[in-house]
């Protein structure tokens, strides 16, 4: 019950923009070339696109199609310049399942590989709903 109070509160006004900018700043380290942050992520200081406490990290079955919209279309994007459409396929193109394999997973601890798989397939999922609701003539199938 405090847990999903925290969630729902960090949705909104500064909480949310603070969480996309963590957000941000995780994936700048992760794109990094550093070889000693191989095998150094953890879980739950991966960042997802969904609203959840700093600390709290989401399990994959907690990553859904309302909360992953919820993050991407927040109001915050549009205001540093993003529409809503262009954020989708920034995502899509950052989780990509290759990408993903090949520049990411290395970088986590192999502890936690399995299940932060488990939950890139979640976001994956959700983004490509995403893509479509925002065209409807888009791929329907998951990225391969």
């Amino acid at each position: 019950q405090a847990n999903m109070a925290a969630i729902e509160a960090c949705a909104s006004g500064m909480a949310a923009e603070q969480i996309a900018r963590s957000y941000e700043d995780k994936w700048e380290v992760l794109r990094s070339p550093n070889p000693d942050t191989e095998g150094r992520c953890l879980y739950h200081e991966f960042p997802f696109p969904v609203f959840f406490p700093p600390g709290l990290p989401p399990a994959p079955m907690h990553i859904t199609l309302e909360r992953v919209r919820a993050f991407v279309h927040a109001p915050h994007w549009t205001a540093w310049g993003q529409s809503p459409r262009a954020r989708v396929m920034a995502e899509l193109v950052r989780w990509h399942p290759d990408h993903f394999t090949e520049a990411v997973l290395p970088k986590i601890a192999p502890s936690d590989r399995r299940m932060l798989e488990e939950a890139a397939k979640a976001v994956v999922l959700c983004l490509v709903e995403l893509r479509s609701e925002s065209n409807p003539q888009a791929f329907q199938g998951p990225i391969e």
